[in-house]
Protein backbone atom coordinates (compact mmCIF):
# COMPACT_ATOMS: atom_id res chain seq x y z
CA UNK A 1 0.00 0.00 0.00
CA UNK A 2 2.87 2.35 0.88
CA UNK A 3 4.60 1.79 -2.47
CA UNK A 4 1.31 2.23 -4.32
CA UNK A 5 0.68 5.47 -2.46
CA UNK A 6 4.16 6.74 -3.29
CA UNK A 7 3.63 6.08 -7.01
CA UNK A 8 0.46 8.12 -7.08
CA UNK A 9 2.07 10.86 -5.00
CA UNK A 10 4.85 11.04 -7.60
CA UNK A 11 2.20 11.36 -10.28
CA UNK A 12 0.43 14.14 -8.42
CA UNK A 13 3.66 15.98 -7.71
CA UNK A 14 4.58 15.91 -11.42
CA UNK A 15 1.10 16.89 -12.52
CA UNK A 16 2.14 20.44 -13.58
CA UNK A 17 4.72 18.91 -15.94
CA UNK A 18 2.25 16.36 -17.29
CA UNK A 19 -0.32 19.05 -18.02
CA UNK A 20 2.23 21.14 -19.89
CA UNK A 21 3.46 18.09 -21.81
CA UNK A 22 -0.07 17.15 -22.81
CA UNK A 23 -0.61 20.51 -24.50
CA UNK A 24 2.36 19.84 -26.78
CA UNK A 25 1.08 16.46 -27.97
CA UNK A 26 -0.62 16.13 -31.30
CA UNK A 27 -4.39 16.39 -31.22
CA UNK A 28 -4.55 12.97 -32.93
CA UNK A 29 -2.84 11.31 -29.98
CA UNK A 30 -5.00 10.79 -26.93
CA UNK A 31 -2.84 9.51 -24.06
CA UNK A 32 -4.62 7.72 -21.26
CA UNK A 33 -4.14 9.71 -18.08
CA UNK A 34 -5.44 8.61 -14.72
CA UNK A 35 -8.41 10.63 -13.49
CA UNK A 36 -7.28 11.13 -9.94
CA UNK A 37 -10.77 12.11 -8.79
CA UNK A 38 -12.00 8.59 -9.51
CA UNK A 39 -9.89 7.35 -6.60
CA UNK A 40 -11.65 6.79 -3.24
CA UNK A 41 -11.86 9.91 -1.07
CA UNK A 42 -10.04 8.24 1.80
CA UNK A 43 -7.18 7.35 -0.53
CA UNK A 44 -6.99 10.93 -1.84
CA UNK A 45 -6.81 12.28 1.70
CA UNK A 46 -3.88 9.99 2.51
CA UNK A 47 -2.25 10.95 -0.77
CA UNK A 48 -2.50 14.66 0.02
CA UNK A 49 -0.88 14.16 3.43
CA UNK A 50 2.30 13.04 1.68
CA UNK A 51 2.62 16.26 -0.31
CA UNK A 52 5.03 18.96 0.73
CA UNK A 53 3.67 22.47 1.23
CA UNK A 54 5.52 23.82 -1.81
CA UNK A 55 4.00 21.02 -3.93
CA UNK A 56 0.54 22.06 -2.78
CA UNK A 57 1.38 25.62 -3.77
CA UNK A 58 2.63 24.51 -7.21
CA UNK A 59 -0.49 22.42 -7.75
CA UNK A 60 -2.76 25.36 -6.92
CA UNK A 61 -0.87 27.70 -9.23
CA UNK A 62 -0.84 25.23 -12.14
CA UNK A 63 -4.44 24.09 -11.78
CA UNK A 64 -5.99 27.38 -10.73
CA UNK A 65 -8.79 26.99 -13.29
CA UNK A 66 -9.72 23.53 -12.02
CA UNK A 67 -12.14 23.81 -9.11
CA UNK A 68 -11.77 20.12 -8.24
CA UNK A 69 -8.03 20.46 -7.72
CA UNK A 70 -8.50 23.69 -5.77
CA UNK A 71 -10.90 21.92 -3.42
CA UNK A 72 -8.66 18.86 -3.17
CA UNK A 73 -5.79 21.01 -1.92
CA UNK A 74 -7.75 23.46 0.24
CA UNK A 75 -9.99 20.91 1.97
CA UNK A 76 -7.38 18.27 2.82
CA UNK A 77 -4.99 17.59 5.69
CA UNK A 78 -1.50 18.92 4.90
CA UNK A 79 0.23 16.16 6.83
CA UNK A 80 2.73 16.13 9.69
CA UNK A 81 5.59 18.59 10.11
CA UNK A 82 8.28 19.04 12.75
CA UNK A 83 7.94 22.74 13.57
CA UNK A 84 6.74 26.13 12.44
CA UNK A 85 6.36 29.78 13.37
CA UNK A 86 4.53 33.02 12.57
CA UNK A 87 6.56 35.95 13.91
CA UNK A 88 7.95 39.35 13.02
CA UNK A 89 10.95 38.90 10.70
CA UNK A 90 14.10 39.55 12.76
CA UNK A 91 15.93 40.78 9.64
CA UNK A 92 13.13 43.11 8.50
CA UNK A 93 10.79 44.27 11.26
CA UNK A 94 8.26 45.44 8.66
CA UNK A 95 7.70 41.87 7.42
CA UNK A 96 6.04 38.73 8.77
CA UNK A 97 8.09 35.55 8.82
CA UNK A 98 6.02 32.36 8.37
CA UNK A 99 7.72 28.97 8.39
CA UNK A 100 6.58 25.33 8.31
CA UNK A 101 8.63 22.14 8.08
CA UNK A 102 12.18 21.01 8.68
CA UNK A 103 15.26 20.65 6.51
CA UNK A 104 14.84 20.37 2.74
CA UNK A 105 11.07 20.01 3.01
CA UNK A 106 10.64 23.32 4.86
CA UNK A 107 8.96 26.29 3.24
CA UNK A 108 9.04 29.89 4.42
CA UNK A 109 7.22 33.07 3.47
CA UNK A 110 8.86 36.44 4.11
CA UNK A 111 7.15 38.78 1.64
CA UNK A 112 4.09 39.58 3.77
CA UNK A 113 4.04 43.06 5.28
CA UNK A 114 3.67 43.27 9.06
CA UNK A 115 0.28 44.97 8.89
CA UNK A 116 -3.39 44.08 8.52
CA UNK A 117 -3.04 43.50 4.77
CA UNK A 118 -0.17 41.07 5.32
CA UNK A 119 -2.17 39.13 7.91
CA UNK A 120 -5.14 38.86 5.54
CA UNK A 121 -2.82 37.54 2.82
CA UNK A 122 -1.52 34.84 5.17
CA UNK A 123 -5.07 33.86 6.09
CA UNK A 124 -6.00 33.60 2.40
CA UNK A 125 -2.91 31.54 1.56
CA UNK A 126 -3.53 29.22 4.49
CA UNK A 127 -7.17 28.66 3.45
CA UNK A 128 -6.08 27.74 -0.07
CA UNK A 129 -3.32 25.31 0.90
CA UNK A 130 -4.89 23.12 3.60
CA UNK A 131 -7.75 22.66 6.03
CA UNK A 132 -5.80 20.90 8.79
CA UNK A 133 -2.14 20.46 9.67
CA UNK A 134 -0.20 18.70 12.43
CA UNK A 135 3.02 20.01 14.01
CA UNK A 136 4.85 17.38 16.05
CA UNK A 137 7.42 19.80 17.50
CA UNK A 138 7.13 23.41 18.62
CA UNK A 139 5.08 26.10 16.86
CA UNK A 140 5.97 29.72 17.75
CA UNK A 141 3.57 32.63 17.40
CA UNK A 142 4.24 36.30 18.15
CA UNK A 143 1.24 38.14 19.54
CA UNK A 144 0.83 41.81 18.55
CA UNK A 145 -2.04 44.05 19.68
CA UNK A 146 -2.46 45.80 16.33
CA UNK A 147 -1.39 43.22 13.73
CA UNK A 148 -1.22 39.59 14.88
CA UNK A 149 -4.17 40.02 17.20
CA UNK A 150 -5.79 37.32 19.28
CA UNK A 151 -8.75 36.99 16.90
CA UNK A 152 -6.57 36.87 13.78
CA UNK A 153 -4.34 34.20 15.29
CA UNK A 154 -7.37 32.12 16.21
CA UNK A 155 -8.48 32.21 12.58
CA UNK A 156 -5.03 31.37 11.21
CA UNK A 157 -4.48 28.52 13.68
CA UNK A 158 -7.92 26.97 13.28
CA UNK A 159 -7.64 23.17 12.87
CA UNK A 160 -3.93 23.25 13.74
CA UNK A 161 -2.88 20.22 15.77
CA UNK A 162 0.10 21.40 17.83
CA UNK A 163 2.22 19.26 20.11
CA UNK A 164 3.87 22.37 21.61
CA UNK A 165 2.70 25.97 21.34
CA UNK A 166 4.98 28.85 22.35
CA UNK A 167 3.59 32.38 22.39
CA UNK A 168 5.98 35.34 22.20
CA UNK A 169 4.58 38.30 24.16
CA UNK A 170 6.24 41.71 23.90
CA UNK A 171 4.12 43.68 26.37
CA UNK A 172 2.37 42.96 29.64
CA UNK A 173 -0.95 44.19 28.20
CA UNK A 174 -0.95 41.24 25.76
CA UNK A 175 -0.43 38.55 28.37
CA UNK A 176 -4.10 38.00 29.17
CA UNK A 177 -4.90 37.45 25.49
CA UNK A 178 -2.05 34.95 25.22
CA UNK A 179 -3.45 32.88 28.06
CA UNK A 180 -6.86 32.99 26.38
CA UNK A 181 -5.36 31.62 23.16
CA UNK A 182 -3.94 28.66 25.09
CA UNK A 183 -7.51 27.56 25.85
CA UNK A 184 -7.94 26.83 22.12
CA UNK A 185 -5.27 24.12 22.42
CA UNK A 186 -6.13 22.08 25.52
CA UNK A 187 -4.07 19.09 24.32
CA UNK A 188 -0.93 21.12 23.56
CA UNK A 189 2.05 21.71 25.82
CA UNK A 190 2.08 25.49 26.15
CA UNK A 191 4.93 27.85 26.97
CA UNK A 192 5.42 31.62 27.12
CA UNK A 193 8.31 33.73 25.87
CA UNK A 194 8.03 37.08 27.66
CA UNK A 195 9.98 40.12 26.48
CA UNK A 196 9.41 41.79 29.85
CA UNK A 197 9.76 40.92 33.54
CA UNK A 198 6.33 40.40 35.13
CA UNK A 199 5.45 41.34 38.68
CA UNK A 200 5.02 38.55 41.20
CA UNK A 201 1.19 38.72 41.25
CA UNK A 202 1.02 38.44 37.46
CA UNK A 203 3.55 35.64 37.43
CA UNK A 204 1.62 33.57 39.95
CA UNK A 205 -1.63 34.03 38.01
CA UNK A 206 -0.25 32.11 35.01
CA UNK A 207 -1.81 28.72 34.21
CA UNK A 208 0.16 25.48 34.06
CA UNK A 209 2.96 25.90 31.52
CA UNK A 210 5.51 23.57 29.97
CA UNK A 211 8.08 26.36 30.03
CA UNK A 212 8.49 30.06 30.77
CA UNK A 213 11.19 32.10 29.00
CA UNK A 214 11.90 35.66 30.12
CA UNK A 215 14.09 38.10 28.19
CA UNK A 216 13.54 41.15 30.37
CA UNK A 217 16.67 43.03 31.41
CA UNK A 218 18.10 45.26 34.14
CA UNK A 219 15.95 44.37 37.15
CA UNK A 220 17.15 44.52 40.74
CA UNK A 221 18.56 41.44 42.45
CA UNK A 222 15.68 41.12 44.91
CA UNK A 223 13.33 40.31 42.05
CA UNK A 224 15.47 37.33 41.04
CA UNK A 225 15.35 35.85 44.52
CA UNK A 226 11.61 36.49 44.73
CA UNK A 227 11.03 35.00 41.30
CA UNK A 228 13.02 31.80 41.61
CA UNK A 229 12.58 30.89 45.26
CA UNK A 230 9.10 32.17 46.09
CA UNK A 231 7.34 31.95 42.75
CA UNK A 232 8.84 29.32 40.49
CA UNK A 233 10.00 26.74 42.99
CA UNK A 234 7.02 26.66 45.32
CA UNK A 235 3.89 28.05 43.71
CA UNK A 236 3.89 27.51 39.94
CA UNK A 237 3.58 24.29 37.96
CA UNK A 238 6.00 25.23 35.19
CA UNK A 239 8.65 22.64 34.43
CA UNK A 240 11.31 25.11 33.34
CA UNK A 241 12.11 28.81 33.38
CA UNK A 242 14.69 30.63 31.30
CA UNK A 243 15.73 34.23 31.90
CA UNK A 244 18.27 36.56 30.26
CA UNK A 245 20.15 38.75 32.75
CA UNK A 246 23.32 40.77 33.08
CA UNK A 247 26.32 38.99 34.56
CA UNK A 248 26.41 41.54 37.39
CA UNK A 249 22.88 40.67 38.53
CA UNK A 250 23.52 36.92 38.39
CA UNK A 251 26.77 37.35 40.33
CA UNK A 252 25.00 39.29 43.10
CA UNK A 253 22.25 36.67 43.30
CA UNK A 254 24.74 33.81 43.44
CA UNK A 255 26.73 35.67 46.09
CA UNK A 256 23.71 35.81 48.41
CA UNK A 257 23.81 32.00 48.42
CA UNK A 258 27.57 31.76 49.04
CA UNK A 259 28.59 31.05 45.44
CA UNK A 260 31.60 33.05 44.22
CA UNK A 261 34.34 33.05 41.61
CA UNK A 262 36.34 30.71 43.86
CA UNK A 263 33.58 28.07 44.00
CA UNK A 264 34.69 24.79 42.45
CA UNK A 265 32.90 21.73 41.11
CA UNK A 266 31.39 19.52 43.85
CA UNK A 267 31.46 22.36 46.41
CA UNK A 268 28.38 22.61 48.64
CA UNK A 269 27.07 26.13 49.34
CA UNK A 270 24.05 25.90 51.62
CA UNK A 271 21.22 24.37 49.61
CA UNK A 272 23.30 24.58 46.41
CA UNK A 273 25.70 21.93 45.09
CA UNK A 274 28.11 22.88 42.31
CA UNK A 275 27.92 20.09 39.73
CA UNK A 276 30.20 21.77 37.20
CA UNK A 277 31.91 25.17 37.17
CA UNK A 278 33.83 26.75 34.27
CA UNK A 279 34.76 30.27 33.17
CA UNK A 280 31.52 30.98 31.31
CA UNK A 281 29.21 28.16 32.41
CA UNK A 282 27.80 26.88 35.65
CA UNK A 283 25.71 23.84 36.56
CA UNK A 284 24.15 23.82 40.03
CA UNK A 285 21.75 21.62 41.94
CA UNK A 286 19.35 23.30 44.34
CA UNK A 287 17.61 21.23 47.04
CA UNK A 288 14.45 22.92 48.27
CA UNK A 289 11.54 21.99 50.47
CA UNK A 290 8.19 22.03 48.70
CA UNK A 291 4.77 22.19 50.37
CA UNK A 292 5.09 18.44 51.10
CA UNK A 293 7.35 16.70 53.64
CA UNK A 294 10.10 15.73 51.19
CA UNK A 295 12.87 17.84 49.70
CA UNK A 296 12.99 18.19 45.93
CA UNK A 297 15.72 19.03 43.46
CA UNK A 298 16.04 21.72 40.83
CA UNK A 299 18.71 22.00 38.14
CA UNK A 300 20.16 25.47 37.49
CA UNK A 301 22.36 26.31 34.52
CA UNK A 302 24.13 29.57 33.70
CA UNK A 303 25.44 29.91 30.15
CA UNK A 304 27.30 32.85 28.63
CA UNK A 305 29.49 33.47 25.59
CA UNK A 306 32.02 35.41 27.73
CA UNK A 307 33.64 34.86 31.16
CA UNK A 308 30.93 35.29 33.77
CA UNK A 309 32.96 36.98 36.52
CA UNK A 310 34.99 39.44 34.43
CA UNK A 311 32.41 40.80 31.95
CA UNK A 312 29.70 42.11 34.25
CA UNK A 313 27.83 44.09 31.56
CA UNK A 314 27.41 41.10 29.24
CA UNK A 315 24.29 38.94 29.31
CA UNK A 316 23.87 35.29 30.23
CA UNK A 317 21.04 32.78 30.06
CA UNK A 318 19.95 31.37 33.42
CA UNK A 319 17.80 28.24 33.14
CA UNK A 320 16.01 26.34 35.90
CA UNK A 321 14.28 22.98 35.56
CA UNK A 322 12.11 21.60 38.32
CA UNK A 323 11.37 17.97 39.26
CA UNK A 324 14.78 16.81 38.05
CA UNK A 325 16.36 13.72 39.56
Amino acid sequence: MGAFLSVHYAFLRNLPFLLAFRKKRSASIQPKILNIFELPEEFLNKLMRKMQIRDRLNLRLTCRQNCEFESLVADSHAGYFERGKIVRDKHDKDKIFAFIGEGDSAIQFTHFDFNEIGVQQIKLLRSRLFRKISISGIFQVELDSNVLTLEELRNILENFELEKLCLIVNRESLLEGSITLFSNFPESKCSLNLRFLPEKELLLSLPRLEGLFIQGKDKANHFITLFFVSAFLTETEAHSVEIMLKHSIIIIWLGTHGISEDTESEDVCGEFTAIHISVSRMHLQFDYKSSGPNREKCRIRVKSSTPLWSNENDYAILTMEKDWQ
